[in-house]
């Protein structure tokens, strides 16, 4: 998984009446702590006056203790923000490479960085890509917080899914299980489901003129997916699995082993290049130990 370290200034325009109204609560709070005096200060005035009376080191700690707050504040707010987006997709704009390192901007300029773990030709500067934001790390002492990105988590891609196919984020067609290997010419395979028999959830997902599936792979690295409709029957799940393979027979033992024959002739197919399907197509069964032999 990639770490991303985000450099937060500003996600929004800050209210500054709350700065302010949170300033003066706590300036009261510093001066009498510190100079061991109850002053009060009700106006812009009384502040003006008590801060000509202050010695240089001590108007210099104040700065610095009130610098801090605002810091905090910002910081609190700007994770509640994003704490609100995590599990989500953000859209951002790639500004630079540096030694396959990302730099990125979202809309309100923030900065954020991800690296890649694989070599690609994919990303264009001054191009949108999507990412996932997939936890948080707020550190209060440090005044940082650290955004994890992923491009390789299986919610990436359904959340890619939901983005571009209604009956998915409408619930009409669910998706039972996916299985990946997110690397560039990778492949993805992705169980869907839809309880309307008025459906074809396949048909749905690929859109006509396969604009819908082809929305989806160009937000991709070069990555290859492969639909499979579920079944209730292991049976048909199976052959639906193996859709390219010709199955010549199956057997299930003591609902733990599989044990699938096929034709030699299917033997290519069936590893996949650098035997990406054989791997996907057995965590797609992992409830069960896959047994295949070529007849």
């Amino acid at each position: 998984m990639t770490n991303m370290n985000n450099k937060i200034f500003f996600y929004k325009k800050i209210n500054k009446k709350n700065i302010i109204n949170l300033l003066k609560d706590k300036f009261s709070l510093i001066i009498n702590k510190k100079f061991n005096k109850n002053y009060i200060l009700n106006n812009k005035k009384d502040y003006i006056n008590f801060i000509n009376k202050l010695e240089y080191n001590k108007i210099n700690y104040l700065k610095n203790k009130l610098l801090i707050i605002i810091k905090k504040y910002l910081l609190i707010i700007t994770y509640k923000y994003y704490k609100n987006k995590k599990g989500k997709n953000i859209k951002l704009k790639l500004k630079n490479i540096i030694n396959n390192i990302l730099i990125l901007n979202d809309k309100y300029k923030n900065i954020y960085y991800y690296k890649l773990s694989n070599y690609t030709n994919y990303f264009k500067i001054n191009k949108y890509y999507y990412f996932l934001i997939k936890f948080l790390i707020l550190n209060k002492n440090n005044l940082k917080l650290k955004i994890i990105l992923s491009r390789k988590d299986i919610l990436f891609l359904k959340n890619l899914f939901k983005l571009e196919i209604p009956e998915i984020s409408e619930g009409i067609i669910k998706i039972i299980k996916i299985v990946r290997i997110p690397i560039p010419n990778g492949l993805n395979k992705i169980v869907i489901y839809s309880n309307n028999k008025n459906i074809n959830p396949i048909g749905a997902c690929i859109g006509i003129k396969s604009i819908r599936i082809n929305n989806i792979l160009n937000k991709l690295d070069n990555e290859r997916i492969e639909l499979i409709e579920y079944s209730d029957n292991i049976y048909i799940y199976i052959k639906n699995i193996f859709y390219n393979i010709e199955i010549i027979n199956i057997k299930i033992i003591n609902n733990t082993y599989i044990y699938i024959i096929y034709n030699k002739k299917d033997m290519g197919k069936l590893i996949g290049k650098y035997g990406y399907n054989i791997k996907l197509c057995k965590l797609l069964l992992d409830k069960y130990k896959l047994i295949i032999k070529c007849q």
